[in-house]
């Protein structure tokens, strides 16, 4: 068997990130003309994070917030309340092991989760860090049946981050335009986080707590 040229791995191990950031969960119900229409079946990404601390903050009948940090205490974001769910995965790859971790918190208007994957060695020094988040925000595509509105990159705490808009469609009202969601991919060191916030209502509610969980972000070195 012929040896693997070094943009021959960086795809192999692009599509092994891709596969093994999956799993499944389900969009909460929506109330709309007056009916409850349960969410579509989707496949959702895993993460990395335990819950710290809560602290409150104004709006909203003084919500209280959960902190919820990565276990090597790098990067931090908000929950509107304590996570509903939290799940590890540990897969083999051609890069090698992967180790994953997911908290979501799931309202009737708002599906938030945040996602931090380990990335073997191999995987860094062969795909790159653009490519790496790149593939992330077509991995939350593919696993949310999603598509692109718009895709940029950016920083958060001077680390390397991509922005992605997306929609989800809704296949029991053809002329339903789409559940939004907004994703941002954040690689730091050796550790690829994914925040996703997706509204499944369209309420002032809703639209601040993904706001705020987007906002939250925040990068300890």
């Amino acid at each position: 068997m012929r040896r693997a040229e070094p943009c021959e791995r960086s795809d192999l191990l692009a599509v092994a990130l891709l596969n093994t950031l999956r799993t499944s969960t389900k969009i909460p119900a929506y109330t709309k003309g007056g009916q409850t229409h349960q969410g579509v079946r989707i496949i959702g990404v895993i993460t990395l994070f335990i819950v710290a601390s809560t602290f409150s903050s104004r709006g909203f009948a003084e919500e209280t917030w959960f902190l919820v940090v990565s276990q090597d205490k790098k990067v931090s974001v908000l929950f509107p309340e304590e996570p509903t769910e939290i799940e590890e995965l540990s897969r083999r790859s051609p890069a090698g092991a992967i180790h994953t971790r997911r908290a979501q918190y799931e309202s009737e208007g708002a599906l938030l989760t945040i996602a931090g994957t380990k990335l073997p060695n191999m995987a860094l020094r062969f795909a790159g860090a653009d490519k790496i988040l790149h593939n992330a925000a077509e991995g939350v595509l593919s696993n949310f049946l999603g598509k692109r509105t718009s895709e940029k990159k950016t920083k958060i705490g001077g680390e390397p981050a991509v922005v992605l808009k997306y929609l989800v469609p809704d296949y029991e009202k053809k002329d339903h335009p789409g559940y939004r969601g907004i994703a941002i991919a954040l690689l730091v060191d050796k550790t690829l986080y994914v925040i996703n916030g997706i509204l499944t209502k369209e309420d002032p509610k809703s639209k601040a707590h993904q706001k705020k969980l987007l906002g939250s972000i925040q990068v300890h070195k």
